[in-house]
């Protein structure tokens, strides 16, 4: 019988050095996190306009909002379950593909009813994404970057942010020229684009594959 060798998989994790798959997984997690930022916030960009177009009040623009929030709490929980069973990898690339279609789906809403509903499962995909990156992240830097830990969630976060920011500009350049809907195109339509990037790209937890015996 011939010697079976085991290797500890946490033991590789905590003794590789920061290089280039690390940088190149903060880098992609940072890209779809700016998508994130962006499709979650285009709403309020386009608020104005929708506002005039199907003459909602400002009670009704502020359901729309709340009901993005709600989404965002049920996927931040929902979406750790399938993380859980079937692997970070296709739950992260599962929400972004979902954040990145419905967000196109922005483009044919005729109603208030329909922008509730729209908002609310949307939410739950780009609320879901974020817990399940900063996961697949963390699972990755050794223990003894402790502090690189805090600064690869604060550097992903930042794509959040500049999503959002970006946001405002975009709107200003395609609303005027394109209409409203132009500007939930352009974000699901990269959104999914970023969603195709992930299938090429983005690993699986080796703590994950470890655990289920799928990869020894």
């Amino acid at each position: 019988m011939s010697e079976r060798t085991v290797i500890d998989v946490s033991q590789v994790v905590e003794q590789q050095k920061l290089g280039g798959f690390l940088v190149g997984l903060v880098v992609i997690s940072w890209i779809i996190t700016f998508f994130d930022g962006f499709d979650s916030q285009a709403i309020a960009f386009a608020a104005p306009y929708l506002s005039t177009q199907y003459h909602l009040d400002r009670m009704m623009m502020g359901n729309i909002f709340s009901m993005g929030l709600v989404g965002a709490l049920i996927g931040g929980f929902g979406f750790g379950y399938p993380g859980d069973r079937i692997g970070r990898r296709p739950a992260i690339i599962l929400a972004t593909a979902a954040f990145g279609l419905l967000t196109l789906a922005f483009v044919f809403a005729d109603s208030y009813a329909s922008l509730l509903a729209l908002r609310l499962i949307d939410g739950i995909a780009l609320g879901g994404m974020l817990p399940l990156s900063w996961a697949l992240n963390i699972e990755y830097v050794p223990k003894r970057y402790r502090s690189t830990v805090v600064t690869v969630v604060t550097v992903i976060m930042i794509g959040y942010s500049v999503g959002i920011a970006v946001g405002g500009p975009a709107a200003n350049w395609l609303i005027p020229q394109y209409g409203w809907q132009s500007l939930f195109a352009v974000g699901g339509a990269l959104s999914l684009v970023a969603a195709l990037a992930l299938v090429l790209i983005l690993p699986e937890s080796a703590r994950f594959l470890a655990s289920k015996g799928w990869q020894p």
